[in-house]
């Protein structure tokens, strides 16, 4: 497959139309920031071909993060009208849901603990009414189980949970 070639500044046609001309005088910038003198004694030619076979390699970017980088926000400013500034209210959008989000399941996981511990409670207290009940009414085993029970549960779930406090502070 041919490449359609196109003229560049000095109207040789020997430059490919996938490179830019931004983007071959880029190219050779970084050239000449590594080695000043790296075109001297070259032809035109060999100019032109070592700057195309950079330009590949140049033109390739790659950029992590939730943001890109200040020139890519640049260029979409270019083709999208307020290109940047949309991109911006989007990442901004999109941070605020996050933590609202976050927010959210933190409440519900406390309203959750929060019930969890009332229940308990509530059952303990039945549990050892019930044992007091059973205790007055002859049966003594019956109800001195009914309320131990409950209460070494109860004095067991504070400890553990007074020695998980712990480990997290260390």
């Amino acid at each position: 497959m041919s490449e359609k070639l196109q003229p560049n500044e000095d109207g040789n046609k020997n430059v490919p139309s996938k490179f830019a001309s931004g983007e071959l005088s880029k190219a050779e910038k970084i050239l000449k920031k590594q080695d000043p003198s790296i075109f001297t004694d070259l032809s035109p030619n060999k100019k032109q071909a070592i700057i195309r076979a950079t330009a590949t390699i140049v033109s390739y970017k790659s950029h992590s993060g939730p943001l890109p980088d200040a020139e890519t926000l640049r260029e979409y400013s270019e083709i999208i009208p307020d290109g940047a500034e949309r991109i911006m209210r989007m990442a901004e959008k999109e941070q605020t849901f996050r933590h609202d989000h976050h927010r959210e399941i933190v409440r519900r996981g406390l309203n959750q603990s929060s019930t969890g511990q009332i229940l308990g409670f509530i059952l303990c207290v039945l549990l050892i009414t019930g044992g007091i009940y059973l205790a007055i009414n002859g049966n003594d085993l019956l109800g001195f189980a009914a309320i131990i029970v409950p209460a070494a549960t109860l004095a067991s779930a504070f400890i553990f949970q007074k020695k998980k406090d712990q480990k997290a502070e260390d």
